[in-house]
């Protein structure tokens, strides 16, 4: 039997807290396995042992962190997911951010499909006033992918890619003025698309792409917390009022502060 699971970065208690409200969501609709990676303080928090009744693995593994995120002033330890390839022990793998809540099978149903690797090449965004990036990156427009979900099995097409993201991270200073793109976040979005760029370039193999596209909640929007039932808002000066009822939804939430508020 093919053994499949979910695989995350929570390192440090605010991205804990967000891997609790993540797990619990998820629970809802699936019991598939999921494994954290933690640092090294994580036992010291509440959430921890939280995590663990609730059946998640936890793996200890230290990251880098970055001084800053779109809104969180708690310290970012975004570094390292190049090695989920490594600390994942499944034969396939949905690699997800911790602050991207699922809530419906969407997802999930990826891990059905007979590809050795998917990568989410688009996005919407509640508020569409918020332009997240450009559809490339740099002046050679390398096709802008998303590591907010990457689906992968352990395979050698996978290993490649994973080894690549790696060496890019290792060497980012120089593709930054190769591609002609800059960025003061080490973005593990630009290391991965650079990274199926030069393969697809090199083996004139296509990375599948995730058939729909993942949503975006902007930083200023704010959240309501009514019986379990999670709201969105906007309120973007010159126009009405925005009201989004999130159940079922699956969303990536970038305004990480506000939703740690009312959880």
């Amino acid at each position: 039997m093919i053994s499949k699971g979910i695989l995350a970065f929570a390192q440090g208690q605010s991205f804990l807290k967000l891997a609790l409200y993540q797990l619990l969501q998820l629970r809802k609709i699936s019991d598939i396995d999921v494994a954290y990676v933690v640092d090294e303080n994580a036992e010291t928090y509440p959430e921890y042992q939280q995590l663990k009744e609730l059946g998640a693995t936890l793996v200890v593994a230290n990251s880098p962190s970055q001084s800053r995120n779109y809104d969180l002033s708690a310290e970012w330890k975004n570094l390292g997911r190049d090695k989920a390839f490594k600390l994942s022990p499944w034969d396939k793998t949905l690699l997800v951010d911790v602050d991207y809540i699922i809530q419906s099978t969407a997802s999930l149903d990826l891990l059905e499909a007979d590809l050795p690797l998917v990568c989410a090449d688009w996005h919407h965004c509640f508020d569409q006033e918020f332009i997240l990036d450009h559809g490339t990156i740099g002046r050679h427009a390398i096709k802008m992918l998303w590591a907010t979900l990457v689906w992968f099995d352990k395979g050698a097409d996978s290993k490649k890619m994973f080894d690549r993201w790696a060496e890019v991270l290792k060497h980012l200073k120089w593709r930054q003025e190769y591609y002609g793109f800059h960025s003061s976040l080490v973005r593990n979005d630009y290391a991965l698309s650079i990274a199926v760029h030069e393969l697809n370039q090199e083996t004139s193999k296509n990375i599948a792409a995730a058939p729909y596209s993942q949503m975006v909640i902007p930083p200023w929007c704010t959240y309501t917390l009514d019986d379990d039932i999670l709201t969105v808002l906007s309120t973007t000066a010159d126009k009405p009022l925005q009201i989004l009822n999130l159940a079922g939804l699956d969303f990536h939430a970038l305004n990480k502060n506000n939703l740690l508020e009312v959880l």
